[in-house]
């Protein structure tokens, strides 16, 4: 881990540490994955119905720079059949590894919601996803 500034955030800095890490630990999750935390991922991806399309978007408004959706090109945002199957398959290791981030959000999230529940504290809804300030 590199050092960083003790006094200020420098944002893409972390980030890009971070998401090293990350794709480390993707690596290592498809390669050498326990099969219980697999089992928690796979149950995971099918009681998520936002999570194929979040992972599908987020993916890319990566390869497009970060730029707004509706600057995309026209079949991706009309998001004909062709152009799903052509993302999910030029996109699919991006894909994947943006469901292994959530499902790593999320259980932390779920763990706090059951504790928030069991002594009556109300707690947000909804679901755990990655900021960024740009």
């Amino acid at each position: 881990m590199p050092r960083f500034p003790a006094h200020r955030v420098d944002y893409p800095a972390v980030e890009e540490a971070k998401t090293s890490l990350l794709k480390r630990a993707h690596r290592r999750f498809n390669t050498e994955g326990d099969g219980g935390l697999r089992h928690q991922f796979d149950e995971f991806r099918q009681d998520s119905r936002w999570l194929e399309y979040f992972a599908i978007f987020m993916a890319l408004r990566d390869s497009k720079g970060r730029a707004p959706w509706h600057d995309w090109e026209p079949d991706i945002i009309a998001r004909t059949p062709e152009a799903m199957e052509r993302v999910r398959s030029d996109l699919s290791e991006e894909v994947d590894f943006l469901r292994f981030v959530q499902f790593l959000l999320y259980s932390p999230w779920r763990s706090l919601r059951e504790l928030a529940s069991g002594r009556a504290i109300p707690a947000m809804r909804g679901r755990p996803t990655s900021c960024s300030l740009a």
